[in-house]
């Protein structure tokens, strides 16, 4: 059970379950696991991506090319981050905003900055990342006709969630 939104291109590439994929993301030959979030404006390509994880929005993984990026389990990716071809972004890892990946990613490690710069340090107790109960919740709007979708201007309405709601969806604070 999937919840793939309207507007997203996916190109022969093979989903695991509970993966829930964002308006405009564009996914190409890429293997990705179970209970894996996929922001708004993705573009991913050539990747393999494993189980419970997290990609926001406008982030580029992959390119065009015969070598693979490997994004493994428990992985939050942020916004408009930048994942090179042949890159192993290892468990646990947690990639900043706006970082560009020019090199492996050790496991459960925190990187940030451009490829001129990057602070790395190691995290423990990150959670994985759950966005299950979300994903259902959002299923259970779509079957009731009550899911995103675009009014006569072209501009896309969704329901509101409060954050104390979307704690209890998500178990993320």
């Amino acid at each position: 059970m999937n919840l793939i939104d309207d507007e997203s291109n996916i190109i022969d590439s093979k989903l695991g379950n509970f993966d829930w994929v964002r308006l405009f993301s564009k996914i190409t030959n890429t293997k990705i696991g179970d209970d894996v979030f996929i922001g708004f404006s993705n573009l991913i390509q050539n990747s393999v991506i494993g189980n419970n994880v997290q990609i926001a929005s406008r982030s580029v993984i992959g390119f065009a090319n015969e070598n693979y990026a490997v994004i493994e389990d428990c992985v939050w990716i942020g916004a408009q981050a930048i994942i090179d071809p042949g890159i192993t972004v290892h468990e646990g890892a947690v990639i900043g905003a706006r970082t560009h990946v020019t090199k492996d990613v050790a496991p459960f490690t925190v990187v940030k900055g451009s490829s001129e710069y990057t602070h790395e340090r190691k995290v423990t107790g990150l959670k994985k990342p759950n966005f299950r109960k979300f994903l259902l919740y959002h299923l259970q709007l779509k079957e009731r006709n009550m899911y995103i979708k675009a009014d006569a201007n072209g501009n896309y309405i969704s329901d509101r969630i409060n954050s104390s709601y979307y704690e209890y969806l998500t178990g993320i604070s």
